[in-house]
């Protein structure tokens, strides 16, 4: 039996292929939102960390090193603004990022939020927001989830929030899944 390698191309793959096959049922059961904030933390978290430059937790697989082409073109594509990127969707417009004021996670003490980010600023904040489950959401008179509000930071020096829909977050996934297939990883 042989080892399974490819986390930087196939295992988020497979979650995209989850993600497509059982999303109507779990929408059934008012569940998506959840199989959604589950599979883009894995989707997002496992890649992330095997290419990335940061080194203070070092990838024990060494795959930045093993596949420095790819680990290039992750770092060239986290530099981009996020509006300029390849995984740019028209519906990414309604996202905004900014600072919690007094890292506060009450909405009216937010400063002013923005449109205008990196790739590295948003994949940066949903793998450290999924990963800490530092996540509220926003439902609208039908008990639907309509917005889901992702923090990083800490109150004490600052929080910083990122705002997304659940039908964009889904989409972004998708994008992140098919950026990652264009990398050159040959296991």
């Amino acid at each position: 039996m042989s080892e399974y390698k490819d986390y930087i191309k196939d295992f988020p793959c497979r979650i995209l292929k989850l993600y497509k096959k059982y999303l109507s049922s779990v929408t059934s059961d008012r569940l998506e939102v959840t199989f959604l904030l589950s599979l883009t933390a894995s989707g997002i978290a496992v890649p992330f960390y095997r290419l990335r430059k940061d080194n203070s937790y070092p990838d024990p697989f060494e795959n930045r090193n093993e596949f420095e082409k790819a680990a290039e073109k992750f770092d060239n594509l986290q530099l981009k603004r996020f509006r300029k990127s390849e995984l740019w969707d028209p519906i990414f417009e309604n996202w905004r990022y900014g600072k919690c004021g007094s890292g506060s996670i009450c909405p009216d003490s937010w400063e002013e939020l923005s449109s205008v980010f990196t790739v590295k600023c948003v994949i940066k904040h949903l793998r450290n927001s999924l990963a800490h489950g530092v996540i509220l959401t926003k439902e609208n008179e039908e008990k639907e989830i309509k917005e889901i509000q992702l923090f990083t930071g800490k109150k004490k020096t600052g929080l910083s929030v990122l705002l997304v829909t659940p039908d964009s977050l889904g989409i972004f996934l998708r994008k992140w899944v098919e950026w990652l297939q264009t990398l050159n990883v040959s296991i």
